[in-house]
């Protein structure tokens, strides 16, 4: 039986052509993949980012916002290597110099700021030239239209405002400005030229002081009289005995008080020490003037008291409120015997703030005018004081 041959299979031979086809559309696939991303990588650079700082943007999705915006600074790069950039605030990163570190403090104050009418580029050119504390009382003047002559005032005051103070050559109170009226005062209200009270206006519970640590007829809200009772006692308890010579005082003898300073100081000098009726703090029950047994205290500020009462004040919700070297801030004159009540936490707070109470006010608790100018929830639970931002 004879055995058949296997036969060989024949080869298969690729055409040329197609494995030249193959390499083009590889070629051709890795340009659309790669060629784009190259050439955006390029345009970053040219901006100014580096290939680490490049990479940090691509895996943060930023990319097109950066590209689009054209933003860079060498702060915009830190924060974006440290992932921390808060892109509704891109303007402040791009105008901050590189040893600013914005907090979720800034970005309430440039939204405060919004919300009572600054631009972006005003907004921007604060920013870029001051630090927090020089901007805070722009929150308390009238809307600057050319922030630059507020700019150059500030830094031109730097030196004499170097111990803690803030010095400016020129005001930016416009009197003339309508008030905002208080309609329901509670303890954290702040009353000034800028928030008034109704005339008519009279706290609910004025309760009359002990003459033990009060002049006779001196009364103060209930709760604000019993905080100074004991911080009264404290005080005698300190071998500095303090009482109380003014409190509540109506609109009425108020403007009969500002009348007689007007009368002896004339108008200008006389809103540096009186409040106008509507403005002071005295009619709301809260504000209480103190002196001090057996001591001189023609200057209470050169006291043994007023070292205890200005250091102690707020373990019982008191804060000084006029305070040595920020009557540009305040509008009033330092007045160390003149004490606020607004509660142990707030008065805390304040003091640990180191902010006026009419910044701290107006930063922390004031109303919205725009709502939708008010920061993200996660921007308001990092601010300071957290809980009282939202």
């Amino acid at each position: 039986m004879t055995k058949k041959k296997n036969k060989k299979k024949p080869k298969r031979h690729i055409r040329k052509s197609l494995v030249v086809i193959f390499v083009l559309l590889l070629v051709v696939i890795a340009s659309l993949l790669f060629v784009p991303r190259y050439l955006v990588n390029e345009r970053l650079k040219d901006i100014g980012y580096t290939d680490s700082e490049v990479e940090a943007i691509r895996s943060q999705n930023l990319t097109e916002l950066l590209l689009t915006t054209k933003s860079y600074s060498p702060y915009l790069a830190k924060a974006i290597m440290e992932n921390t950039l808060n892109t509704d605030y891109l303007p402040l990163y791009n105008n901050v110099k590189d040893d600013r570190e914005l907090t979720a403090d800034d970005f309430l104050l440039y939204d405060r700021l919004r919300d009572i009418g600054y631009e972006t580029d005003q907004l921007q050119n604060l920013f870029a030239t001051l630090d927090f504390r020089e901007i805070t009382p722009l929150l308390l003047y009238t809307f600057q239209f050319n922030e630059q002559t507020y700019i150059d005032d500030v830094v031109a005051n730097r030196e004499a405002s170097a111990t803690g103070t803030f010095t400016l050559s020129h005001t930016y109170r416009d009197d003339n400005d309508s008030p905002i009226i208080i309609e329901t005062p509670v303890t954290t209200s702040l009353v000034n030229r800028k928030y008034m009270l109704k005339e008519d206006y009279v706290p609910d519970g004025l309760t009359p002081i002990s003459s033990e640590y009060a002049v006779n007829g001196m009364s103060l809200t209930q709760e604000a009289a019993d905080a100074f009772v004991n911080f009264a006692t404290a005080g005698y308890s300190a071998n500095v005995p303090i009482y109380a010579i003014n409190g509540y005082v109506s609109a009425a003898d108020q403007n009969t008080a500002y009348q007689n300073a007007v009368t002896w100081y004339g108008e200008s000098a006389a809103d540096n020490y009186a409040a106008r009726a509507g403005a002071s703090e005295h009619q709301t029950g809260l504000a209480v003037n103190v002196a001090v047994v057996g001591e001189d205290n023609t200057d209470f500020s050169t006291t043994n008291a007023y070292q205890w009462t200005s250091q102690n004040c707020i373990n019982y919700g008191f804060i000084e409120r006029y305070p040595r070297g920020k009557e540009a801030i305040t509008g009033f004159a330092f007045e160390p015997s003149h004490y606020r009540y607004v509660g142990k936490e707030i008065a805390k707070e304040v003091t640990e703030s180191g902010l006026t109470y009419d910044e701290f006010y107006c930063l922390y608790l004031a109303n919205w005018t725009d709502e939708s100018l008010k920061p993200a929830q996660d921007i308001l639970k990092q601010v300071y004081p957290s809980k009282k931002a939202a």
